[in-house]
């Protein structure tokens, strides 16, 4: 991405003719995208500094930070800052009674919590009993035996 100093329209190539029209959010499994922050290698701005650019899920383009354009003078790296998604997960019991109904935990962590909030922490997950049947875990299919 290119532009010129002190002018906010962001061009495709250096020759600065061809305006982007469409900034795609990164994406990463696992992660939410926040912004693009200034590192090391810019020139100019603070290090650290937000920018965000790319259209939402709804259509709408969130610019870039009204200052890129005027903080930003040479050739420079922006990076993505991403935050791990929080993960719900249900556990079905199968007919069965008791264990535990549900957790959750952080993306590429081994933080799990009994609660949304995410500040109870979660020990051991503890597996229902069902008459006639021994537990063997769970599973990601619905066929498996629910007589």
């Amino acid at each position: 991405m290119w532009f010129k100093y002190g002018n906010n329209t962001f061009h495709t190539n250096s020759n600065l003719k061809s305006p982007i029209s469409t900034i795609n959010k990164p994406m990463r499994a696992g992660y939410t995208f926040q912004n693009y922050h200034a590192g090391a290698e810019t020139y100019g701005g603070t290090s650290g500094e937000k920018y965000v650019a790319y259209y939402n899920e709804e259509g709408s383009f969130t610019p870039f930070a009204s200052d890129l354009s005027t903080d930003v003078y040479d050739d420079s790296k922006l990076y993505a800052e991403w935050e791990a998604n929080k993960i719900h997960v249900t556990l079905d019991p199968n007919k069965g009674t008791g264990g535990t109904k549900e957790f959750w935990y952080i993306f590429d962590t081994k933080a799990y919590f009994t609660d949304e909030d995410l500040t109870q922490s979660l020990v051991k997950i503890e597996h229902p009993t069902r008459t006639g049947y021994t537990f063997e875990g769970y599973g990601d299919k619905v066929s498996y035996n629910h007589s």
